[in-house]
């Protein structure tokens, strides 16, 4: 008898329908506390508080980017070469993914959360003194900073 990791491998390997990964962006900026920050941010800001939100906007579609990119990486280092397709969709449906083929989607989340970079910082997230959130304060790369420094005329 075959054992089943085995099969998964050799299955994965022939696959020719992309490997779908399910993130939640806004969840994971959640538990970096990236959202509380732009939040109490926005709240603070006396004026228009659009330019926050745009950064933010521009800031959870380049991390699910950076996500992807890790995830392509870490099959390549494993050997795989096939298509991946990261749906940010909270609502999709993952029960069908059990076994060996689960397993290696959970270890490319967890490898993809560790090391894909920040886009307020370029650098993966930072849990040594607190949350990412501290560790982009400490930084001085928060959305109110970042929108001090930019343009008027890209700002408002």
């Amino acid at each position: 008898m075959t054992h089943p990791a085995i099969n998964t491998v050799a299955q994965l390997r022939g696959r020719t329908e992309p490997l779908r990964i399910c993130v939640d962006v806004d969840e994971v900026f959640d538990r970096f506390g990236l959202l509380d920050m732009a939040d109490a941010e926005s709240d603070a800001l006396s004026g228009d508080a659009g330019a926050i939100g745009r950064l933010l906007g521009e800031d959870l579609r380049d991390y699910e980017q950076a996500y992807a990119t890790v995830v392509r990486d870490e099959l390549a280092a494993r050997g795989y070469s096939l298509a991946v397709e990261i749906w940010n969709d909270i609502n999709m449906d993952l029960a069908g993914i059990a076994g060996d083929e689960g397993i290696l989607i959970d270890e490319l989340r967890a490898a993809a959360e560790e090391r894909a970079p920040l886009p307020m910082t370029g650098i993966a997230p930072d849990h040594s003194d607190g949350t990412p959130a501290d560790a982009v304060r400490r930084a001085g790369r928060t959305y109110l900073e970042r929108t001090i420094a930019m343009p008027p005329d890209v700002a408002g």
